[in-house]
């Protein structure tokens, strides 16, 4: 072998050994960490929001049963509801 080969040889098991050494450091962190935030709870009523949120969805839930009882009586207003059995209700249908 030549001296040329063997100082390259050398040169890049130095670089390989600094490398390791220099990723030795490295650790996975933020640059600047996220400060925590806590949830916003109302003093005294801790479950306002969930009280609220069940008000909205009965209501929602009230305003859907009216719509549905507009449309049933539709259905029986209308000409094409027939009681004939060639047409299953989509309940028997599989």
């Amino acid at each position: 072998m030549s001296k040329q080969t063997v100082g390259r040889g050398i040169t890049l098991a130095l670089v390989v050994v600094v490398f390791c050494y220099v990723l030795g450091f490295y650790q996975q962190t933020d640059a600047a960490p996220r400060p925590v935030q806590k949830a916003p709870r109302a003093i005294g009523q801790p479950l306002a929001d969930a009280v609220r949120l069940q008000t909205d969805m009965l209501q929602e839930l009230k305003a859907i049963r009216g719509l549905l009882e507009k449309q049933n009586e539709l259905l029986k207003q209308s000409p094409d509801h027939s009681t004939d059995k060639s047409h299953p209700a989509p309940s028997q249908r599989r």
